[in-house]
């Protein structure tokens, strides 16, 4: 189990959260998240977990809203469908290197090389070739 607190420096935390991971003899993992805001948070920063694969074009299908990139504010134009991609198909090439690919409403996540990744409930996700970092330092394509 892993508990920790969000909050800017010298701040009152704004979100707690406990996560519990538990992996079974077959392999499969289960994570269960719990996280309270405090209401007065009119901001919410990123949540989620970032997962490296060994494979960097690696390819996957999932269903949620595609097949191009969306987001919650920016995403009545995709369809919900099951849709098939690659890393490298899902990098958009902005003038500033930013995340890109993202996919929302995602039910269902599952890579050729064998992880899965369902949900009760819908979550966002995007796969790409570079890693949160690498965007960051990057200045110019």
């Amino acid at each position: 189990m892993i508990e920790g607190a969000l909050a800017g420096v010298s701040r009152t935390p704004y979100l707690r959260y406990r996560t519990e991971i538990s992996v079974s003899a077959d392999g499969k993992m289960d994570f269960a998240v719990v996280a309270d805001g405090k209401e007065s948070c009119p901001w919410f920063q990123r949540f989620g977990f970032d997962l490296t694969l060994v494979e960097e074009d690696a390819a996957f299908r999932y269903f949620g809203k595609g097949p191009g990139e969306n987001y919650c504010d920016l995403g009545r134009h995709a369809a919900y469908g099951l849709w098939e991609s690659t890393a490298e198909k899902e990098y958009v090439q902005y003038i500033m290197p930013q995340e890109h690919g993202n996919h929302f409403g995602v039910r269902y996540l599952s890579f050729d090389k064998g992880l899965t990744v369902t949900a009760d409930t819908p979550f966002e996700c995007n796969v790409s070739k570079y890693s949160v970092m690498d965007l960051y330092y990057a200045n110019h394509i």
